[in-house]
């Protein structure tokens, strides 16, 4: 019988968002957001899920105030998935003002 693993799964969703907002933006943000990550924290995508703070820190180091419209399409990509806890409070740590209600 095939398992799934829920965390696997949930850290995949994120990643993928955070994939797609930032390739809406371009290639080139994409590939200074995943360098200026690895040299700040040590991290890589897949950690974001598990430390949203160091997105939130990368994205307003490179674009300041304008990293929450970036953080506006990774939290309209993972709407549909905010009834899963893990997802919900990772958008919350990313966008502050995310209410579940307003889905």
């Amino acid at each position: 019988m095939f398992e799934v693993d829920l965390h696997k799964v949930q850290q995949g969703l994120v990643m993928m968002a955070i994939e797609k907002a930032l390739l809406d933006f371009g290639s080139d943000v994409y590939e200074k957001f995943l360098s200026h990550l690895e040299k700040k924290h040590k991290a890589f995508l897949a950690d974001c899920i598990y430390h949203p703070e160091y997105l939130s820190e990368t994205l307003t180091d490179l674009y300041g105030k304008s990293y929450m419209d970036i953080v506006g399409r990774i939290t309209t990509h993972l709407l549909e998935f905010s009834y899963q806890k893990p997802i919900e409070r990772f958008i919350v740590a990313i966008n502050p003002k995310f209410e579940k209600d307003s889905k």
